[in-house]
């Protein structure tokens, strides 16, 4: 038998533990990420990020959309 994608490859049980690994993961990039630019910028990107909280949340579901591309292609 051929595999023709993922999930037809790997068993549920595979699929839901990289699904809790990889959310473990962009959750905590997520706020060292926030955290990190808090530290190294203070005030001027707090109130920049309060500002356009929008845009900012797009570009963090964008980089971690990319990061579960990756992992899917590297996987």
């Amino acid at each position: 038998m051929e595999c023709t994608g993922v999930a037809s490859c790997k068993s549920p049980r595979w699929l839901f533990f990289l699904f809790v690994l990889l959310s473990i993961i962009t959750r905590g990039a997520r706020f060292f990420i926030l955290a990190g630019l808090l530290n190294k910028f203070g005030e001027p990107i707090k109130a920049a990020l309060e500002r356009h909280f929008a845009i900012f949340m797009i570009l963090i579901v964008a980089i971690i959309l990319g990061g579960f591309w990756i992992a899917a292609r590297l996987l």
